[in-house]
C-alpha cells in the first residue's frame, strides 16, 4: 500500500514535466531564458545526527570523588545540551549532569559493583544520541580506631579499670587484646574485653605501667592504643571524716606548688586556685596557672579563659586586694627569681620576671597591668623593672581608700624594702623615702638589717596599719643584730625606727632563724592582736653554709602597751621533734606558713602548716589541734598519711564545696618522664581531699 501511493506521487510529477516541456518549445508563456526556467531549488542536506562520548570506563575505591568526562560531536551543526543519568547500580547524586563533565561520591561499599551512566547529548537540529560508561567500585576497608581510655593517676593497692574501645566504621570490632609494655607486672583480668582490670602494686616511689589495647575489625585490619597509668607513692589519708577524690586529679606540666592566690576569680562563691612553680634547678621560668573550683571539690584549668596573656615567673608570690576599686579581688605577682644563683641581674639570679598587676576588668576578665613594672622601672631603671623578693603585704596604710603594698626586697644590688603608694587608678608609685620608711629601718645599725616576712595589721587598735616585720638572722652575714619589730603608724603612712619595738628573740641556738610567716591571733581572749610566728630554724652553729634545718613556732602576747612577752611554752608542746626536718628528697627547709582554720569543726581555730616544702611527719607536723584553749598540739603523722612519706608537701586549707568544713588541696610533685627528681620535666598533681 506504501509502495503504491509512492509509484503515483512520481508519476504525475513527470506527465507535467512533460507538458511544460512541448509548451516551452512551441514558445508559450511568452518568458525570457533567464534563471533555471522557473523550476524549484533543490531540498537541503538531511541532518546528521550528533556523536555522544561518555568516556572510558573507570574503576575506583569507594567514597571516592568520581569525574564524569563525557564529550558530544556534531559534524554538521552544534551541540546544544547534555544530559547525564543513572541505569544501573547503587543510586549516587551526579553534580553538574546536564554538563559535558559531571561527577559523582562513589557510595560505600562492601563487595566490588558496577555503576552505569548514559551520556545523551542533542544538536542544534534536536537530533540526540547516547553513549554509556561502566564504573567500577571497589571496597577499600577503613582501618578500625582504637581507644586505650585517659592517662590516669591511681593510688597503690587500688583497683584500676583499663577503659578502651574500639570503633569501625564500615564493619565491625571481632577482637579486643590488652597487653603490658611496661613498669610493674600485674595480672590483667579480662584482657580480651574491650574493659580490663588490674590491681595496682605495691610501691615505695611513684611507678608508671603503660599498657597498649589492640582491637581487629571484620576484615582483618587491627589498630592500636596505649594508656599510662601512674601508680602514686602518695598518703592514704586516715582521718575519718575526709575523703580524697581520686577521679578529680589535675595534672601541671612544670613543678607546680605555689600558692600565688586563693581567692574567687569568677565571682560563684567558691575559692580557686592561681598557682606557680618553682625550680632552682633552671633557669627556665614555669608557667602560672588559674584552676576552676567546680564547686564539688574538682578544678578545671581555665587560665585563658579569665587571664589575657600568658604568665610565667621563676618563684612567684602573691598579694590580693581590691586595686583598682571596682569591688573585685586583684593580684599583684611579684617573682622572688632562682635562689640557687646570685643576686646579680646580670646573671638573672635572684631577679626574676618584672613584677605584674592582675586587674579585673567589666567583661569578667582579668588584664596584666604594667602598673607595678612601671613604678619599679622609674625608681631603679638599672634593674629594669625587677625585684628580689622575699615577701610582700598589702594594705591601706594612709586610709585614703586606695590599697597600697609593701614589699620587702633587700638584697644584693637591689632596691631595699618599699612601699608602692596607691595613686587611686591602678598605678602606683614606689616611695622610698626617709620620711615613709625610716632609713635604719631598712639598714639598721651595720646597714645589713633584711626582713623574711611581712604583714600590715593594726597592732595597737589606733584605726591605723603598722607593719609588722619578721627577720632575718644567721650568723656570718653582718645580720647578727637582726631582730623582728613591729614599726607602729604615724597616722599619715609613715614609718619610722623611732615608733617601732623590738619582738622578743627566740630560744634556739644564738638565735638564728628566719620569721617565713607571721600571724595575728588573740591568744588570751583580751580583745588585742597577739602573735603567733613560723620559724625556720636557720642553723645550731656558727656556720652559715650549713643547710636550714626546722621549724619553731613562737607565741607573743600583746601586753597592751606596745610591748610584747614571749610566751610559747604556755600556748604549745615540746618542738624538740621539729628541730631537725628532712624531706624525702633530702631538702631540709620547711618553709611553714600559717593558716588559722578549725579543721575539727569544733568551734576553735586549729593551726595548719600550708605550703611547707618537705612531707609531713613528726618532724614536720601539719595539723596542730586546739585543746579549746588556744593550746596547740600536732597530730601524730601516721595517723593523716598511714605511714607514707610522700602527703603533706605544699598542702592548703580550704572549702573546696561550700559547706562550711574544711578541705585541704594538696600538689603531688612527680620526676617526670626522666624519672629524676629536680629537672627540668618535672610534673605536679592537684589532689583534693574533701571533709564530711
Amino acid at each position: 500500500m506504501i509502495r503504491a501511493n509512492y509509484g503515483a506521487q512520481i508519476a504525475k510529477p513527470i506527465l507535467l514535466l512533460t507538458i511544460a516541456s512541448v509548451i516551452v518549445s512551441c514558445g508559450g508563456g511568452g518568458g525570457s531564458d533567464s534563471g533555471n526556467g522557473g523550476a524549484n531549488p533543490p531540498p537541503p542536506p538531511a541532518n546528521v545526527a550528533p556523536t555522544a562520548n561518555a568516556g572510558a570506563d573507570q574503576s575506583v575505591n569507594e567514597e571516592t570523588v568520581v569525574s564524569l568526562a563525557g564529550t558530544g560531536t556534531d559534524t554538521d551543526g552544534s551541540i546544544s545540551s547534555y544530559s547525564w543519568t543513572q541505569t544501573l547500580g547503587i543510586s549516587v547524586s551526579i553534580t553538574n549532569n546536564s554538563s559535558a563533565s559531571a561527577s559523582f561520591t562513589a557510595p560505600t561499599t562492601t563487595e566490588v559493583v558496577t555503576l552505569t551512566f548514559n551520556l545523551t547529548v542533542t544538536d542544534d537540529d534536536n537530533a540526540s544520541s547516547t553513549d554509556n560508561v561502566d564504573i567500577v567500585v571497589n571496597p577499600v576497608n577503613a582501618s578500625p580506631t582504637a581507644s586505650a581510655g585517659v592517662d590516669q593517676y591511681v593510688k597503690k593497692q587500688s583497683e584500676v579499670t583499663l577503659n578502651g574501645s574500639g570503633t569501625d566504621t564500615d564493619g565491625s570490632i571481632i577482637r579486643y587484646e590488652w597487653r603490658q609494655i611496661s613498669g610493674i607486672s600485674v595480672i590483667l583480668v579480662g584482657s580480651n574485653n574491650a574493659v580490663s582490670s588490674f590491681t595496682s602494686p605495691d610501691v615505695s616511689k611513684d611507678e608508671v605501667l603503660e599498657f597498649e589495647l589492640t582491637v581487629e575489625d571484620n576484615e582483618g585490619t587491627v589498630s592500636e592504643a596505649t594508656v599510662t597509668i601512674t601508680v602514686l607513692f602518695l598518703f592514704d589519708f586516715k582521718v575519718d571524716n575526709y575523703e580524697v577524690l581520686w577521679d578529680s586529679l589535675i595534672t601541671l606540666n612544670h613543678r607546680g606548688g605555689l600558692y600565688v592566690a586563693v581567692e574567687d576569680f569568677n565571682g560563684d562563691g567558691f575559692k580557686d586556685l592561681l598557682l606557680g612553680g618553682e625550680n632552682n634547678h633552671t633557669l627556665d621560668k614555669t608557667p602560672i596557672v588559674l584552676l576552676i573550683n567546680d564547686g564539688n571539690g574538682s578544678f578545671t584549668e581555665q587560665t585563658s579563659t579569665y587571664i589575657e596573656g600568658d604568665l610565667v615567673a621563676a618563684a612567684p608570690r602573691g598579694v590580693t586586694g581590691d586595686f583598682n576599686g571596682d569591688g573585685i579581688v586583684d593580684v599583684a605577682i611579684f617573682d622572688a627569681g632562682n635562689a640557687e644563683l646570685g643576686q646579680d641581674p646580670v646573671n638573672t639570679g635572684n631577679y626574676g620576671e618584672a613584677p605584674v598587676l592582675l586587674l579585673s576588668n567589666k567583661n569578667g576578665k582579668y588584664i596584666q597591668s604594667t602598673a607595678l613594672e612601671d613604678a619599679q622601672f622609674t625608681n631603679s631603671p638599672a634593674d629594669g623593672g625587677k625585684l628580689h623578693v622575699k615577701s610582700a603585704s598589702a594594705g591601706d596604710i594612709d586610709n585614703d581608700g586606695d590599697i597600697d603594698i609593701f614589699v620587702e626586697s633587700g638584697g644584693g644590688s637591689n632596691i631595699t624594702g618599699h612601699f608602692m603608694i596607691n595613686n587611686g587608678d591602678g598605678t602606683f608609685v614606689v616611695d622610698n623615702s626617709e620620711e615613709r620608711y625610716n632609713e635604719l629601718i631598712k639598714h639598721g645599725q651595720t646597714g645589713f638589717w633584711r626582713y623574711y616576712s611581712n604583714d600590715l595589721q593594726d597592732m595597737d587598735g589606733d584605726g591605723f596599719l603598722d607593719l609588722v616585720l619578721g627577720q632575718l638572722r644567721r650568723p656570718n652575714n653582718q645580720q647578727d643584730d637582726m631582730t623582728s619589730r613591729i614599726v607602729y603608724n604615724d597616722g599619715t603612712g609613715h614609718f619610722s625606727l623611732a615608733n617601732s619595738v623590738e619582738l622578743p628573740y627566740t630560744d634556739w641556738y644564738n638565735t638564728w632563724t628566719y620569721v617565713n610567716s607571721l600571724q595575728p591571733f588573740d591568744l588570751n581572749g583580751d580583745g588585742l592582736k597577739d602573735l603567733i610566728l613560723a620559724h625556720i630554724r636557720a642553723h645550731d652553729i656558727d656556720d652559715i653554709s650549713v643547710e636550714l634545718t626546722g621549724t619553731y613556732f613562737q607565741f607573743l602576747l600583746n601586753n597592751g602597751d606596745r610591748t610584747f612577752s614571749d610566751v610559747t611554752e604556755d600556748f604549745i608542746g615540746d618542738q624538740t621533734e621539729t628541730a631537725s626536718a628532712t624531706s624525702i628528697y633530702g631538702t631540709n627547709n620547711v618553709d611553714p606558713i600559717i593558716r588559722l582554720v578549725d579543721m575539727d569543726d569544733d568551734g576553735h581555730l586549729d593551726i595548719v602548716i600550708a605550703k611547707q616544702s618537705i612531707s609531713i611527719g613528726v618532724h614536720a607536723p601539719f595539723i596542730f589541734f586546739n585543746n579549746g584553749h588556744n593550746y596547740f598540739t600536732p597530730i601524730d603523722s601516721d595517723i593523716i598519711t598511714g605511714g607514707d612519706e610522700g602527703f603533706g608537701e605544699d598542702s592548703y586549707p580550704i572549702d573546696l564545696n561550700g559547706d562550711g568544713l574544711t578541705d585541704i588541696v594538696t600538689i603531688h610533685r612527680m620526676d617526670g618522664p626522666d624519672s629524676e627528681w629536680g629537672t627540668v620535666d618535672d610534673t605536679a598533681i592537684v589532689i583534693s581531699i574533701i571533709a564530711h
